[in-house]
């Protein structure tokens, strides 16, 4: 008898504590959202990829290795940190300046693909908020090292 009355108040209590009003939320600190999955890309597969490519902006985006790091860089603005997401996806590392392309290679060794970044002098002029760019990549041209 006295075990089913402590259970009949151990239900109540933990019916209490979980009646909670429905606007407060619970945060759980030092949880960070995933990011996109990570494909490891070695040095040979990445040679590639390095080089310049046409923007259809008339731009061009760059892509280089510094030691073992991967890099993309669109005319004078900011070098960027990429890795690589899938074999012919790479995400910029700093999601300030947020910069995602595809690049994809046909059989005659031809680039084409998307990239999507934050045009520094654009947004410097507007005074607004950055704001992603999407663009077309067109052919590839010399390597740049």
């Amino acid at each position: 008898m006295k075990h089913t009355i402590l259970f009949l108040m151990l239900g109540a209590l933990s019916l209490a504590a979980t009646a909670q009003d429905p606007a407060e939320s619970i945060t759980v600190q030092g949880h960070k959202p995933q990011a996109a999955p990570r494909y490891h890309m070695y040095a040979d597969e990445f040679a590639e990829f390095k080089g310049g490519y046409e923007l259809s902006n008339g731009k061009t985006l760059y892509l280089l290795t510094v030691g073992t790091l991967m890099y993309a860089q669109v005319d004078d603005q900011r070098r960027q940190r990429i890795v690589a997401t899938g074999p012919h996806s790479f995400i910029a590392l700093e999601p300030a300046q947020p910069m995602s392309m595809r690049i994809e290679r046909d059989a005659n060794g031809n680039a084409g693909g998307e990239l999507s970044y934050v045009d520094e002098a654009r947004t410097a002029m507007a005074g607004a908020p950055p704001s992603p760019v999407r663009m077309a990549l067109g052919s590839a041209r010399r390597a740049v090292e």
